[in-house]
Formats: structure tokens, C-alpha cells, sequence
């Protein structure tokens, strides 16, 4: 029982920082994209991987806020979740991982076009 204390522990520990640091390190890429859209927003309008960039970031956000109105989530740092839960949460967390990569892609194959 014990080392199922502990595991639960360590999630719900990690899970405030790391949460903190993605949404800082969103807002910061956000204003840094947002500066180099606008010098080359010209540029930008042909390319085709903008608008897999948008929606990959849109779809990200969504999922943001799905994982934040679900009971899994709210409950994650009291109590244990049941297999149905944690299951919901990996596949919230596989989409996120999806969408985060595909909009990092996108935005690298910008930088090529």
C-alpha cells in the first residue's frame, strides 16, 4: 500500500510544476510566434503548413481545456483514480502529445518553405 501511496504522491507532485511550466513556456512561444508572424505575415499567407500549425494549436487548447473540466483530472491529487480514469487521462495525454508535435513540426517546416 505503501508504494502505491508514493506513486500517486509523485504524480500529484509533478503534476502542478510541470503544468505551470508548459502553460509559461505556451505563452512565451505564443508571444515569440506571434512577433515573427507579424513581420512575415505575407510571406506566411502561401504557406501551406500555417494551416496545419493553427488548427494543431487550436486542437491543443481544446484538449487543455477538456483535461481541466474532467473528474480525473480534478481528483488526480486526492485520491486514487480508477483504471476507467486513468485510461481517459492517457488518452487525453496522447492526443496533447499529438497535437503539441504536429504543431512544432508544422511550425519548423514554416521555418523551410
Amino acid at each position: 500500500m505503501a508504494g502505491e501511496f508514493r506513486h500517486r504522491a509523485r504524480h500529484a507532485l509533478l503534476s502542478r510544476p510541470t503544468t505551470a511550466a508548459a502553460g509559461t513556456g505556451f505563452c512565451l512561444a505564443a508571444l515569440t510566434g506571434l512577433g515573427l508572424l507579424a513581420t512575415k505575415a505575407t510571406e506566411y499567407a502561401d504557406n501551406p503548413f500555417i494551416f496545419i500549425k493553427f488548427p494543431a494549436i487550436a486542437l491543443g487548447l481544446a484538449n487543455v481545456a477538456l483535461l481541466s473540466r474532467t473528474t480525473a483530472w480534478k481528483a488526480h491529487r486526492s485520491r486514487e483514480l480508477t483504471a476507467a480514469e486513468q485510461s481517459r487521462l492517457a488518452w487525453i495525454a496522447g492526443l496533447s502529445l499529438a497535437c503539441w508535435l504536429t504543431a512544432i513540426s508544422a511550425g519548423r517546416l514554416i521555418g523551410y518553405w
